[in-house]
């Protein structure tokens, strides 16, 4: 550090320094340390207390000084506002024997030039600002030079007067010989300091210290020790230079490199996804038979890559009983499916169909609302809804009438169960029919539309329903006109427009009953819904 502390006179003058800037900021327990320090330099002081008025137009900084190897701080300065940088590195100069062109003043993480005023570059004092000093070496300053500036600092010096100041004139004259001695004691500091340093990171093995550019021990080949930053202002030498370009060189190459290993591989997982089936590359016993396999016998399953044999796969798929076929493998449970196509490639083309037709049916027989066609041996089948009432087979392209489940071309409803009656005298299946008919209206499953008296079925859905024959809107649980003047429930009548019971209705879990209210009656019965 180029901060004199052997001087016994400067060191007091910079606790005095630190003591005013210390009382002046409140700081009582830095102030009692500090006037302790100054009691032990036994030098006498001349106090002067400060007014509100002489404090005007100043600034106190609050500065942390730091070089390449010590940080200290923080110090107090106080200057004027409307000062600049140069001035600023002058009083410091004067006060603690720094020269200004070692001197660098960050301000808010800026380096500033010695143009800058601190009126603008301090707006809140609060906050630090740092001093970085860099070697004399680097700041091209030479023992005379800055003995000369610190004889023409002692001349011309006309600045403010120190706080501190002796009592006597013999202290006085005294003060010019410790001047002198401080001259030369920064002189000795600054030559230290321009002395040339060695640099770089000593090897946490061999202790041999590195240059700093070098990524290894140049003896041992140990790494640098962790946490070690190379000199901001570092220029690298020749030999670093050569080892940097042979590095860029070795990246540049193991990138080019790695760029074609990439190019392979891709192509690679291309001619692999081109194929329906992958092959097994390495010999491998199966684990549903326990064979043993050679290369290209056995599949590799794309989504789990499992490997089996062919003809365990095979059989897999013809014994699945579902629409999707799961992964055969059993040491854990594999959640993992196979694909359409390595199906399709495993199975012949009649294999495939069923295995097709085989997905159809499960995916009917799922289905809440599906029908399935009435012509014999026909696979046809669709998914309705509550507002088609007929269904044309797209296989063998005959009519189904989705309200009474038949088929009847060329008939509606009433026709085709009139039909059934006559026919029932002599006819054994029409008679089988009519009673089948008849079975289901007794159950509850089915009823006669309360207008034209054709048999109707409920599909999915609502409690509304309409017949096919007369457009008649009905109610599936009065088992009468949805509105209008017919409407009763159990032959009372009702008054009001609408049935009632898509409004009044209400479920007692508890008691599982049906209450329906309306002017003329209350009624309750066990609600169909919960049996």
């Amino acid at each position: 550090m180029q901060l004199v502390r052997c001087d016994l006179h400067v060191c007091a003058e910079l606790l005095g320094i630190q003591l005013s800037n210390a009382i002046s900021a409140g700081d009582v327990a830095e102030a009692s340390r500090l006037a302790s320090s100054l009691a032990q330099c036994k030098i006498s002081l001349d106090v002067k207390v400060l007014s509100e008025i002489e404090s005007l137009g100043k600034v106190r900084l609050r500065v942390i000084v730091e070089d390449t190897k010590d940080i200290i701080g923080p110090i107090y300065i106080l200057a004027n506002r409307s000062a600049t940088v140069e001035m600023l590195k002058n009083q410091v100069f004067k006060d603690y024997g720094i020269h200004p062109k070692v001197q660098r003043w960050i301000f808010s993480q800026q380096l500033v030039s010695d143009g800058h005023t601190l009126e603008k570059l301090v707006p809140d004092a609060s906050k630090e600002v740092f001093l970085y000093l860099i070697p004399a070496s680097k700041a091209s300053l030479t023992q005379e030079e800055l003995h000369r500036d610190q004889l023409a600092l002692l001349e011309d010096s006309t600045g403010e007067k120190s706080i501190l100041s002796h009592a006597s004139p013999k202290q006085s004259d005294r003060r010019c010989g410790e001047e002198s001695n401080r001259l030369e004691d920064n002189q000795q500091c600054n030559s230290a300091a321009a002395a040339p340093q060695q640099v770089g990171w000593p090897c946490p093995v061999c202790t041999l210290v590195n240059l700093p550019l070098r990524p290894g021990c140049e003896a041992c080949g140990a790494a640098p020790p962790a946490g070690y930053k190379v000199p901001v202002d570092y220029q690298p030498s020749e030999s670093e230079m050569r080892l940097q370009e042979q590095e860029s060189a070795n990246l540049q190459l193991c990138n080019k490199v790695m760029e074609e290993e990439r190019c392979k591989n891709y192509e690679l997982i291309m001619q692999v996804e081109r194929l329906d089936l992958v092959s097994n590359r390495t010999p491998f016993d199966c684990p549903i038979c326990m064979l043993r396999h050679d290369v290209g016998d056995g599949v590799t399953l794309r989504e789990c890559l499992h490997t089996f044999c062919r003809e365990c796969l095979k059989g897999t798929i013809l014994n699945c009983e579902e629409a999707e076929v799961s992964c055969p493998f059993g040491d854990y449970p594999c959640t993992a499916i196979l694909q359409e196509r390595e199906i399709r490639s495993l199975v012949s083309a009649e294999e495939y169909q069923q295995f097709l037709s085989r997905g159809l049916a499960l995916a009917e027989n799922r289905t809440t609302n599906s029908y399935h066609c009435r012509t014999t041996d026909c696979p046809g089948w669709c998914i309705y809804e509550d507002a088609v009432n007929e269904f044309r087979c797209p296989r063998c392209n005959h009519c189904n009438c989705l309200t009474c489940k038949a088929l009847h071309e060329g008939m509606d409803c009433k026709q085709y169960q009139e039909d059934l009656r006559f026919r029932a005298v002599s006819d054994h299946a029409a008679l089988q029919t009519h009673d089948f008919l008849k079975t289901m209206v007794q159950q509850g499953e089915a009823m006669h539309c309360p207008q034209c008296r054709v048999i109707l079925q409920k599909k999915e859905g609502c409690d509304w329903l309409r017949c096919s024959m007369c457009k008649t809107e009905i109610c599936w649980v009065t088992k009468g006109p949805r509105w209008g003047p017919a409407v009763r429930i159990f032959n009372v009548p009702y008054v009001g427009r609408w049935c009632g019971l898509w409004f009044v209705c209400s479920f007692s879990m508890g008691g599982q009953t049906l209450s329906l209210k309306n002017p003329v009656v209350t009624l309750n019965w066990p609600c169909w819904r919960y049996g």
